[in-house]
């Protein structure tokens, strides 16, 4: 039974990579077009420290990790995450995920 617990984690991580990889690129560069109009005005709206930080939120980080991973601290990544939702309108991390992959609309 474990290793079909880890076959879907290892599933989970790769999906996990593929929506941080694109959701990044996205976020970055400016965007292709991938996300609707009213979404990409919203995250068109957040700093490039916010956009990692979003990007981070994609690939299914939680904040020590992202603290980690930016080289901050992890108070500090609750304060771009507070902002993201802020600048997003949404009320969650989940919602600000959602937005940012395109799966709310």
């Amino acid at each position: 039974m474990p290793s079909v617990s880890v076959a879907t984690q290892d599933e989970g991580r790769l999906l996990a990579e593929r929506v941080c990889t694109a959701c990044h690129a996205e976020l970055t560069h400016g965007g292709g077009g991938r996300v609707a109009g009213g979404a990409q005005n919203r995250l068109d709206r957040l700093t490039p420290r916010e956009r990692e930080v979003l990007a981070c939120l994609v690939e299914g980080l939680g904040r020590a990790e992202i603290a980690a991973r930016l080289h901050l601290s992890p108070n500090t990544v609750r304060t771009h995450v507070q902002s993201i939702l802020t600048k997003l309108g949404v009320s969650s991390s989940v919602g600000a995920v959602s937005l940012a992959t395109g799966a709310d609309g």
